[in-house]
């Protein structure tokens, strides 16, 4: 079964919905689909992330789980990568 939704859209958003769609050759409702079924496989943390729905401390802190996650990082292995990248910004 199939739905059929109308969205508002700003110009320049329908614009770059357009060129996409043409260097691409894909239906703009394609590129929808596609753009919401990435979104809704992402965990809450990535689409809260990507709707700007986090300040910048929770937004430090999710970008870190999902680093973890991705990479499959324990926490301690987490903590060193943090402790190189403060001895690097004090000694630069």
């Amino acid at each position: 079964m199939k739905y059929i939704a109308h969205f508002e859209l700003s110009p320049e958003v329908h614009q770059a919905i357009k060129d996409i769609s043409t260097s691409r050759g894909i239906a703009q409702k394609e590129i929808l689909t596609r753009v919401v079924s990435f979104l809704a496989r992402q965990s809450e943390a990535v689409q809260a992330v990507i709707l700007g729905q986090l300040r910048a401390p929770a937004l430090r802190d999710a970008v870190e789980d999902v680093i973890r996650a991705e990479l499959k990082l324990s926490e301690d292995e987490t903590e060193g990568i943090k402790r190189k990248q403060g001895d690097r910004r004090a000694s630069g």
